[in-house]
């Protein structure tokens, strides 16, 4: 990076502490700044004082995985567009999980350094560092402005709405799926109407 320019700012979310580590000193070495979390909901208290330009999470935080995580991350207009970059380990979420969260790169199989530097700096080709993760933006009509009054709603110390409103909404998705029908509705189904 030239002195000239700010540098880019790396959110790790990873359950592991080694991994965290060896990502943590990589990348600083790398000259990105990093800030890291074991727990997706300490994550997003982080996001909410300093927006990195890139998230890398682990498939499993301390509360939940990393698919539920770019969820909510994708959920918030104020976030919805960071770059984000799975690690899943041997053991991969289905590719319409990692799809429907809105994860960026999923990098699957066994933890390397190198692959994960790489696939950051691939990530981070569009991005301008110190522009709060914002892409490089194509030539076009200007934004409207934000009023000056339009402040956000204070919320209650210790609850994060976007992850209070993932969990009800994880709630009525479980509950609107059906599980599996019973042996006689599918006979049922079969054999036709009864007449």
């Amino acid at each position: 990076m030239s002195p000239g320019h700010p540098l880019a700012k790396v959110l790790i979310v990873d359950a592991d502490p080694a991994k965290l580590g060896a990502l943590r000193s990589a990348l600083a070495a790398a000259a990105y700044k990093v800030t890291s979390a074991t727990s997706a909901s300490f994550a997003l208290t982080t996001l909410e004082r300093d927006r990195p330009d890139l998230i890398v999470s682990g498939a499993r935080t301390e509360d939940m995985d990393g698919v539920e995580f770019c969820s909510i991350i994708r959920s918030d207009p104020a976030t919805h567009d960071i770059p984000f970059l799975l690690l899943s380990g041997p053991t991969r979420p289905t590719p319409w999980a990692v799809a429907q969260a809105g994860v960026d790169m999923l990098l699957a199989g066994d933890f390397v350094v190198s692959a994960v530097l790489d696939r950051i700096s691939k990530l981070l080709r569009h991005v301008v560092p110190g522009e709060s993760g914002s892409a490089v933006p194509e030539p076009g009509p200007l934004p409207a402005a934000r009023p000056a009054s339009a402040s956000p709603a204070p919320r209650a110390p210790g609850r994060h709405p976007i992850l209070s409103r993932a969990r009800v909404r994880r709630g009525i998705r479980s509950r609107a799926c059906p599980g599996p029908r019973s042996a006689g509705a599918r006979s049922r189904d079969r054999s036709g109407p009864s007449t």
